[in-house]
């Protein structure tokens, strides 16, 4: 599942560029996705002791910085650029 994933997102990557920074885009969410899966399937959350609205205001959060970090380097016209 873990393999299958990564695979997904590295070739979601490479479909809209064959540049690398598309590839490490891909690569970065095919990570981060497989982490999730493997962080709720072990239920040793850590955020699962925390009450319900922090939970979730922490998760949007991180979820939304690693989106932005993501970005750049869809963004960005170059690997020194990003």
């Amino acid at each position: 599942m873990y393999v299958n994933l990564m695979l997904t997102m590295l070739l979601g990557g490479l479909w809209h560029g064959a540049a690398f920074r598309f590839i490490l885009w891909g690569g970065m969410h095919g990570v981060a996705l497989a982490v999730h899966k493997l962080y709720k399937s072990l239920s040793l959350a850590p955020l699962k002791n925390l009450p319900k609205p922090l939970n979730s205001v922490l998760s949007i959060l991180f979820t939304f910085h690693f989106v932005c970090l993501g970005w750049i380097f869809f963004r960005a016209p170059s690997m020194e650029v990003a």
